[in-house]
């Protein structure tokens, strides 16, 4: 990941001063910089690509629509201009980013989920005993960073699957 900047104009720009991020909001048209990251499925996670952002698209939105947009934004901690993107990418198959707190909350569902899950097949099993319980605690507080990743990747190839 990159180190970068935000520069005169307030664009965000690498160490060299080169723009990575632009977007402006004037007289309700919303302008997004845009550049192809080098892996696909980490566009959303990382913040800097190793690519320039060498694409621009823009929109034009009412009043009341800049609002929405800024408040839904707002709502979920983002800069208008990041959840736009992150919005956009989304969108067309790119892995969503999360925010620190996002993901926290996403890790914890996963093992909540992972519990009840092996929890319900021991008992339908009728192998609950509380080593193996505690055997099944042990791997989900251990793992999970990891379970949540192989559930965002199982998420990605349904989506590829479906497209």
């Amino acid at each position: 990941m990159h180190k970068a900047h935000i520069c005169a104009r307030g664009e965000l720009c690498d160490v060299s001063g080169v723009v990575v991020l632009s977007v402006h909001a004037r007289a309700h048209a919303v302008h997004i910089a845009h550049t192809e990251l080098g892996n696909e499925s980490d566009v959303g996670v990382q913040l800097m690509g190793t690519a320039k952002k060498t694409k621009y698209i823009s929109f034009r939105v009412t009043e009341e629509q800049l609002i929405e947009i800024e408040t839904a934004a707002t709502h979920v901690g983002s800069k208008t201009r990041d959840w736009c993107r992150s919005v956009v990418l989304e969108r067309v198959g790119h892995r969503p980013s999360l925010t620190m707190g996002e993901r926290l909350l996403f890790e914890q569902f996963v093992r909540a989920q992972y519990l009840v899950t092996q929890g319900f097949q021991l008992l339908a099993d009728d192998n609950l005993t509380a080593d193996e319980w505690k055997r099944f605690r042990a791997i989900a507080n251990e793992q999970t960073s990891e379970l949540a990743e192989k559930a965002l990747a199982m998420h990605a190839r349904r989506s590829r699957q479906k497209a």
